[in-house]
């Protein structure tokens, strides 16, 4: 399921920043972090979040400001953590591949 990818790509991302803690990346490690950056990229053009942007922005002041109360419907991820591993062919906790034909319980 590509959400595991994604939070693969969002930790490998991290640890590339934090290099004072996880040390300079390998090259082979920059090549992935490269990918990583399209996958998410990819990521957010499909998923095209309409939801409206405010911003408060007094006298045309340079430093405006986004209003961070958006309200967004967002799937249930423990529900879909707990399909996805009741249905994993992976040991160790690791969802590498999902039975075909089973759906999803319960709202997500």
């Amino acid at each position: 399921m590509q959400v595991y990818h994604y939070l693969h790509c969002i930790n490998a991302l991290r640890r590339g920043v934090y290099q004072d803690v996880y040390g300079t990346p390998s090259e082979s490690h920059l090549v992935h972090l490269d990918h990583c950056v399209d996958m998410l990229r990819l990521a957010v053009q499909c998923q095209s979040d309409m939801t409206p942007m405010l911003y408060f922005n007094p006298a045309n002041d340079p430093d405006t400001m986004l209003i961070k109360s958006h309200d967004h419907t967002c799937r249930n991820f423990k529900t879909l953590h707990e399909w996805a591993m009741a249905r994993s062919t992976c040991k160790d906790n690791v969802t590498c591949a999902i039975e075909v034909g089973k759906e999803v319980g319960g709202e997500m």
